[in-house]
């Protein structure tokens, strides 16, 4: 293969083809970022017809903050939330919705045990990764929140949101 054109934080293997009505394709990507302590992740939809610029400001079709790592620097008490999304769904059948995505959200408050794990995560090496079970985000409360959009042929648009439910 030969690349044609690169574009930032775009990874091929965090995105899904739609085709629109008028034949072309439109992506569905997932972007990850982190920094000071808080994860992000995005679901954006791109029509790579257009610039580079017209693609890094695309709103995004959903935006979610994980503070797990923040809570590690905060005194016990502090208010600390987690959401992260999980795979997206795809459904291309006639008169389904297109797009199902949950919402693992969390939320409590920081407590010892809570900085004990975060203790643990940060003396973690390559040689000996920390164990996903022993996250401080497994602490806290967890419920699901579930968007499903709907595709009109040309673009994707959320058509509902559910409660959000204890897991």
């Amino acid at each position: 293969f030969q690349v044609v054109r690169y574009v930032s934080a775009l990874a091929a293997n965090s995105c899904w083809p739609v085709r629109r009505k008028d034949g072309r394709d439109l992506l569905v990507c997932e972007r990850d970022d982190a920094h000071q302590g808080t994860a992000v992740q995005a679901l954006y939809q791109w029509d790579l017809s257009g610039s580079d610029e017209q693609l890094l400001n695309t709103n995004e079709l959903v935006y979610v903050s994980d503070n797990e790592m923040s809570g590690c620097w905060s005194e016990p008490g502090a208010e600390v939330e987690s959401t992260r999304m999980l795979a997206p769904r795809f459904d291309f059948r006639p008169g389904r919705p297109l797009l199902t995505l949950d919402l693992d959200v969390r939320q409590g408050r920081v407590s010892k045990p809570y900085l004990a794990r975060c203790q643990d995560l940060m003396q973690a090496t390559e040689a000996a990764p920390p164990d996903p079970r022993r996250s401080p985000r497994n602490l806290l409360p967890a419920r699901v929140q579930r968007l499903v959009f709907g595709f009109d042929g040309a673009q994707l648009a959320q058509k509902q949101t559910s409660p959000a439910k204890a897991r």
